[in-house]
């Protein structure tokens, strides 16, 4: 894979299946960029410094580059 750009956005089924503390200390510990869905809206993780916002669909910039622009969205 020639990925050189990978982002994460943040949904609902990361609280409804329990993995909040999975996916905060991923987020913590790569610092990927990372965005939360309006449904999710995770405000457990929107204090670290690699969340860019909510996404919903054409938004902020940073928010946009971070999903729609990574070549491997998780």
């Amino acid at each position: 894979n020639k990925a050189e750009k990978v982002g994460v956005l943040v949904g609902l089924f990361v609280d409804r299946d329990g993995l909040e503390d999975v996916v905060a200390e991923m987020l913590e510990s790569s610092n990927l960029l990372f965005a939360t869905t309006f449904a999710q809206k995770a405000g457990y993780l929107e204090h670290l410094p690699n969340c860019v916002g909510c996404y919903q669909g054409a938004t902020s910039p940073e928010v946009l580059d971070a999903t729609e622009g990574a070549d491997i969205l998780l």
